[in-house]
């Protein structure tokens, strides 16, 4: 019975995703995967294709919440909007927030006003899709 059950998620919900992890670091963030794990240049186009998100985004994938920060010098915030690119052109439902305070791992939010408010941006696309109960609205 399981198996005849889609293992799709509903919907995805990216924090300052390293969406560019495989792919060559660029020298003000951290290295790739693939410095870390030590694969030999030669080798490393075989990596990048099978686990660059971007490159296998379809009308299939699922409903996509994305936030990051401006500053986030970690990942690149480039990798995001290009991301988000590909969700909007294979007609993939997905909001995409980009705040200019907050390093990476902000968590719920780091005191910045803006950056502080992701979770209710969240919360409001998630009742938006039905996947929350509706808020009561007493008169």
């Amino acid at each position: 019975p399981v198996e005849r059950q889609s293992s799709r998620p509903d919907f995805v919900v990216l924090g300052y995703p390293w969406l560019s992890a495989m792919q060559k670091a660029k020298p003000t963030f951290i290295p790739s995967y693939q410095t870390l794990m030590k694969i030999p240049d030669a080798e490393a186009g075989a990596y990048e294709a099978p686990y660059t998100p971007l490159f296998h985004v379809s009308r299939d994938t699922p409903p996509t919440f994305i936030f990051i920060t401006t500053v986030d010098h970690t990942v690149p915030v480039e990798a995001s909007v290009a991301y988000y690119g590909a969700l909007q052109q294979a007609g993939v439902s997905a909001e995409l927030h980009i705040f200019q305070h907050g390093s990476h791992g902000v968590g719920l939010g780091s005191g910045d006003p803006a950056l502080d408010l992701w979770p209710v941006l969240l919360e409001a696309w998630l009742r938006g899709r039905g996947l929350l109960a509706p808020t009561d609205v007493h008169s």
